[in-house]
């Protein structure tokens, strides 16, 4: 999957790319992306004038780019300005929330009906049930011979898992996710250990990092990129020249789908939200996920009059 898979090494965790993974990753000195990854903001008026008459399909991660990300994650509710615009934009064009979290978990937290949805990092697809866009047949789950292990290593990972203060595990149906933002550092360690014993002797599983999370996925050559080129494809919408995927995301394996969108749609849009530097395969920046609202109102003001 890229620099978030992880193996462990005497050194700690480390990416296939040999780059350590700290327990501790705190973003360090502030500075701005605008130099390798411009804010869409700033250059929206240019930028939307050569897409005049294009199809946009719009693609947004959920938890750190509609929502900002909180110590519960079962609180990361939608607020109603966003949704508000988020049914908007999708009454103008084709609309995808592609998540790390269950499916279950962002149909509860989004209450859009007119939306696709895929969950646990694309491996657990299904299309709008309702509106423009609703089309028979759009349910994938390329994992699904892993549901009942993923079950497994969960129940495995809760057990070693009780007695960390702050630690918690997220069964989110094709991954599981091991929190620990709410760990001290020696908790966060024991996290990691926890994650480790659990995956040692199964064979078909990866670990991946996210922001203050390990994940336990199955070790497919599926991610959000391959979700966002299926659903494409299950929209109409592969062949088209004219369609413009724009994909909006804050995490590592949203990575995947930017490198989708300059490897297989050349006229396709990654925008990264952070407000600090990375490397990313996206080509625009915005801040936070107040800046990803004020982007897709933007946006759906330019389709009223397009």
């Amino acid at each position: 999957m890229g620099d978030g898979t992880l193996r462990r090494t005497r050194n700690g965790w480390e990416s296939e790319t040999g780059r350590c993974v700290r327990v501790s990753d705190g973003c360090g000195t502030k500075r701005t992306l605008q130099a390798e990854h411009p804010c869409v903001l700033d250059n929206f008026s240019d930028l939307f004038a050569k897409f005049k008459g294009k199809r946009i399909v719009v693609f947004l991660d959920y938890d750190g780019t509609l929502t900002p990300i909180v110590n519960n994650p079962d609180e990361a509710e939608l607020s109603e300005s966003t949704r508000v615009v988020l049914k908007e934009l999708a009454s103008m064009f084709p609309t995808a929330i592609v998540s790390g979290r269950g499916l279950q978990k962002v149909l509860d937290f989004v209450k859009i009906g007119h939306i696709c949805y895929a969950g646990s990092h694309g491996m657990d697809i299904a299309g709008p049930v309702e509106g423009p866009w609703c089309r028979e047949g759009i349910r994938h789950r390329p994992a699904e011979q892993f549901e009942d292990m993923m079950t497994e290593i969960a129940s495995a990972l809760e057990e070693r898992m009780v007695d960390i203060p702050g630690a918690m595990v997220e069964n989110n149906k094709f991954c599981v996710t091991a929190h620990y933002r709410n760990c001290g550092a020696q908790n966060q360690c024991k996290v990691l250990d926890a994650v480790e014993e659990v995956v040692r002797d199964r064979e078909g599983v990866k670990v991946t990092s996210g922001k203050k999370v390990l994940e336990i996925r199955p070790d497919l050559h599926w991610d959000k990129g391959r979700a966002l080129l299926y659903l494409l494809s299950a929209l109409s919408l592969d062949l088209d020249p004219d369609v413009i995927p724009v994909y909006i995301g804050d995490d590592t394996t949203d990575e995947d789908a930017f490198k989708v969108l300059k490897d297989h749609q050349p006229g396709g849009l990654g925008i990264l939200v952070s407000s600090t530097p990375r490397k990313t395969a996206a080509s625009f920046s915005l801040e936070n996920t107040d800046k990803v609202r004020e982007f897709l109102q933007k946006l759906v003001e330019w389709g009223s009059i397009g």
